[in-house]
């Protein structure tokens, strides 16, 4: 892959929305939990969401993996095009998937959340080396391709930081609901 960056890229999404009212943020690892009625994003209305990972895991040497998950919710891990993971739970780890060779270098990779509708959205996502345990992914592992749609968020999210770092709410009128954080 050309350009990469450390982390990986992760989508909210409206339930029932459609693509324009998403919104993109870097994280460090596939990991998420919102409290019950919260928005995962400043750029959501609090309500159902599904949360989209993608990025590319670096493996020195090519080896065999699973993947598993503490999960509450439905929870698909796409691994080079191949399913790695597919489970359903109440927020316990899940049951490993079924074996996925991760060749060196970087592998492409999607993972998919939607979260249950009674208790808080959650997830982690951990891997198993041939003959070891899971283990949570170390963020070093994760890297993802910056493109318009992410640099787009990324400028959005850099914008509100600095409205809140400066103040501007003081002085200028803000539209909706202005900026929780400045109440």
């Amino acid at each position: 892959h050309a350009e990469t960056l450390p982390g990986v890229a992760l989508t909210f999404t409206p339930s029932g929305g459609d693509a324009s009212q998403s919104d993109t943020v870097i994280r460090s690892n596939v990991w998420l939990h919102v409290a019950k009625g919260e928005t995962p994003s400043p750029f959501l209305a609090p309500g159902p969401f599904t949360a989209t990972w993608h990025g590319y895991l670096s493996v020195e040497l090519r080896s065999v993996y699973t993947f598993q998950a503490e999960v509450n919710g439905s929870l698909q891990v796409i691994v080079n095009a191949r399913e790695a993971l597919n489970v359903t739970g109440d927020g316990g780890m899940s049951e490993p998937g079924v074996r996925v060779r991760l060749t060196k270098g970087t592998n492409d990779v999607l993972v998919a959340y939607t979260p249950a509708a009674t208790g808080d959205p959650h997830v982690r996502l951990f891997w198993t080396a041939r003959d070891s345990y899971a283990q949570l992914i170390p963020d070093s592992a994760w890297s993802y391709g910056p493109d318009d749609v992410i640099n787009a968020s990324l400028r959005k999210h850099r914008g509100r930081e600095l409205v809140i770092e400066y103040r501007c709410a003081r002085c200028h009128t803000v539209a909706g609901k202005g900026i929780p954080e400045l109440a």
